[in-house]
């Protein structure tokens, strides 16, 4: 408080004081809130940030199993389904042959039949056929399994003669069925009837021994 002496009248007036503003007032607790929720803001960030990321390496069921058969773009699948084997092998037990004759010469079953025997086969009673044949072929039984491989077995000792299967009747017999016991027919043709086996091979069987160039010293 103060007092004017001034003017007239002898008046005396008074004049009030502003209230002081201490260093922690209005202005430096507003910056101190600002400050306060950043910090909140920046916190809150990377705690979600935290959460997202544990979410998408625990998305991952560890109870499934991956397929082991994948296939990429432009790849080639390969099938896994069971594959009948080839026979090839030599087979020449589990069923009997039986030669027919379809050719135009007489007596040459019995011969090949003999010669089969010969290289390890059993066979049956040769036949004559119904029909006359220029190419000589092999039918097999498919209901016995042992007569493919042992009918390819034959085929390779007749030049690669043509296998085919057959049912119960076969119309080139004069039976018209299988022998008891054989499952595979070779149907001798006129291309190898009258022939050996070492014939039918490609080798030469002459039977003679050759003569000597020049007479032996004596």
């Amino acid at each position: 408080m103060s007092y004017d002496n001034g003017g007239t009248g002898g008046v005396r007036t008074t004049t009030a004081r502003p209230p002081s503003r201490s260093s922690s007032g209005a202005p430096m607790g507003s910056t101190i809130a600002i400050v306060v929720t950043a910090i909140a803001v920046l916190l809150a960030f990377f705690i979600l940030r935290k959460v997202n990321d544990a979410g998408e390496t625990s998305s991952v069921d560890p109870g499934t199993v991956a397929p082991t058969d994948v296939t990429l773009p432009g790849e080639t699948t390969i099938s896994t389904a069971p594959v009948t084997p080839t026979t090839t092998g030599i087979v020449k037990i589990g069923t009997s042959v039986q030669v027919v004759n379809c050719s135009n010469q007489e007596g040459v079953a019995r011969n090949l039949s003999n010669a089969l025997v010969a290289e390890g086969f059993t066979t049956v009673e040769p036949d004559t056929g119904t029909i006359d044949l220029p190419i000589t072929k092999i039918l097999y039984n498919p209901d016995d399994p042992n007569a493919l491989p042992v009918a390819q077995t034959v085929s390779l000792l007749l030049a690669n003669a043509a296998i085919e299967s057959s049912g119960a009747i076969v119309p080139a017999l004069t039976l018209g069925t299988w022998a008891p016991g054989s499952s595979v027919i070779v149907l001798l043709g006129d291309d190898l009837a009258g022939k050996t086996l070492a014939q039918i091979a490609g080798q030469e069987e002459t039977g003679v021994t050759a003569a000597p160039t020049s007479p032996p010293s004596t």
